[in-house]
């Protein structure tokens, strides 16, 4: 501006010298409308310039504001970011069925069921009995990343298995199976199919056996077996008038207000599926036996299991579930059992990967002893199975009785 200014004074005094008056007043006018067209550009500039930077901030702002991506405060979660976080959610089993399995059966309608002792043949832990029947037919469901033909290479102990695909209209696969005991030939088919809430389920068919051609059900005689009213007495007998529940203080405070919390307060965002790992055949499972203390919920894979044979094992699990929900659950099953709590740990902070701890104790329901565990639960970052939600589980069986 000062340029100008300058410029019109100087150009001003040598037209006043060389032109007359109305000469001078005329290009002074001209000159001084082209000032005001560059003054106003000069002014559309900087208004342009000066937008530009407000709205520069006003983003970095709205950045600035954007709430960090749980446990990991250095990144920012932004729209472009939701689809992927979706995709993620919706190949994760457990996501789209946050409720736990067999909580998921109770609210379809379902009883829930002990296996009769003297079941002639082991069955997945995972396999929830849901019906059964005097004529040898017994219904389980299952919730397992497990195609049917994997499922079925768990029964190695049959003697012998023919396999038919789609049967019928409503049966996805059919097993035959015999087994020979030496003193009784067991045969039976597994019918697996899905329920009406999508669930997969299987018919268990226990065939001819004994002097009759058929079945005498699970025992050698079940007239000296307790029945499920017994089994139901002595199980409410164990729960309510046996002994107290023996907790370490603090815990049921910890627990009241850990159960309130919103399920992903504590969980972790760089964790994978172990769900999809399992189906493409990454890792095997195991399987513990059904009629182990139910205490490990049904989204929990053993991945490996070490064994002395003398009562005590240890495992590694792997889970998709929320942790605030699968550690919720896993302490209430261990409730159901009225288990003494010995020792809990909790640690929130977002970088540590180990998450929780706990020892416990239990009696058998039967009454032949008592069991001792330890679960931690820990995001592997550093192991065989990296970026999972991880429990390494410790139990022992004993013959001495809680008191």
């Amino acid at each position: 501006m000062k340029r100008w200014i300058y410029l019109l004074g100087t150009f001003s005094v040598i037209v006043m010298l060389l032109t007359g008056c109305g000469q001078i007043e005329e290009m002074v006018g001209n000159l001084l409308s082209q000032l005001g067209v560059a003054e106003n550009n000069q002014t559309d500039n900087n208004g342009n310039e000066q937008q530009q930077a407000n709205e520069s901030e006003e983003n970095e702002e709205n950045e600035g504001n954007e709430a960090p991506i749980e446990g990991n405060e250095n990144n920012h979660h932004n729209n472009g970011d939701e689809n992927d976080v979706d995709d993620v959610a919706g190949a994760n089993d457990t996501t789209q069925h946050p409720t736990p399995f067999d909580d998921r059966l109770r609210e379809q309608g379902y009883t829930l069921l002990t296996l009769p002792n003297g079941f002639p043949f082991e069955v997945p832990y995972h396999w929830v009995l849901v019906d059964d029947s005097d004529d040898g037919t017994y219904q389980f469901c299952y919730d397992l990343p497990l195609s049917i033909e994997k499922m079925n290479e768990h029964f190695t102990y049959f003697d012998s298995v023919s396999q038919t695909n789609n049967p019928s209209a409503n049966v996805l696969h059919e097993m035959a199976f015999e087994m020979d005991f030496g003193y009784e030939m067991i045969t039976g088919t597994m019918a697996y199919y899905l329920d009406d809430f999508e669930n997969t389920c299987v018919t268990v068919t226990i065939d001819g056996a004994g002097e009759g051609g058929e079945w005498e059900g699970p025992g050698e005689d079940p007239a000296t077996m307790a029945d499920d009213d017994e089994l139901t007495q002595m199980d409410e007998s164990n729960h309510d008038e046996r002994r107290d529940r023996q907790l370490v203080n603090g815990f049921i405070e910890w627990l009241n207000e850990f159960r309130q919390l919103p399920v992903e307060t504590n969980e972790p965002v760089d964790t994978e599926s172990i769900r999809e790992k399992i189906t493409a055949g990454e890792f095997d499972m195991f399987h513990l036996a059904n009629g182990h203390p139910v205490v490990f919920p049904y989204e929990w894979y053993l991945l490996e299991k070490t064994d002395d044979h003398s009562g005590q094992w240890e495992g590694t699990y792997c889970t998709d579930a929320p942790l605030q929900t699968t550690i919720v659950k896993h302490l209430d099953m261990l409730e159901q059992l009225n288990a003494n709590i010995d020792d809990y740990d909790f640690v929130p902070s977002p970088s540590m990967n180990k998450k929780a701890q706990f020892t416990y104790a239990f009696n058998d329901i039967y009454g032949t002893g008592s069991w001792q565990g330890e679960s931690i639960v820990y995001i592997d970052r550093l192991q065989t199975y990296q970026t999972h939600k991880c429990i390494m589980v410790k139990m022992e069986f004993s013959a001495d009785i809680l008191q």
